[in-house]
């Protein structure tokens, strides 16, 4: 409650104001990356995860230079990695309050395998039989 209002010029007391306002406090937003490591070969994918929380819509800046808008709750990311890889959030932040930045932890790690290889050696003679 305001009990007085002043400026340079005039001022008034309580029985001279009236209305009220709502204020709305909003939390920093959070995003937990869910820590995990994945092992696939080239050219498979892998789906990693993040809980978010906050207020409205979320903006979420990957490591690998991926930006999403997401609201709050567990959200995916579907990654391709050429080689490994170890997969963070850079920032998270909401469009309610763009100039705060809230706070990121956790790093899922994709470890790219290579394919396998074999090696042949040595030689043989194959014959081929002809039943006339």
């Amino acid at each position: 409650m305001v009990a007085k209002l002043t400026d340079s010029v005039c001022s008034a007391d309580t029985n001279d104001l009236k209305g009220k306002a709502v204020i709305s406090i909003l939390v920093p937003p959070t995003a937990d990356l869910v820590p995990g490591t994945f092992d696939l070969c080239g050219g498979d994918s892998a789906t990693i995860a993040a809980k978010l929380s906050g207020d409205g819509s979320l903006i979420v800046n990957w490591s690998d230079g991926v930006t999403t808008t997401n609201g709050p709750g567990q959200v995916t990311h579907l990654v391709r990695p050429t080689k490994s890889t170890t997969y963070t959030i850079l920032s998270v932040s909401s469009l309610q309050c763009p100039n705060t930045q809230g706070s990121v932890s956790g790093s899922a790690i994709v470890n790219v395998r290579p394919f396998p290889t074999a090696v042949l050696s040595g030689g043989t003679r194959v014959c081929s039989t002809n039943p006339s």
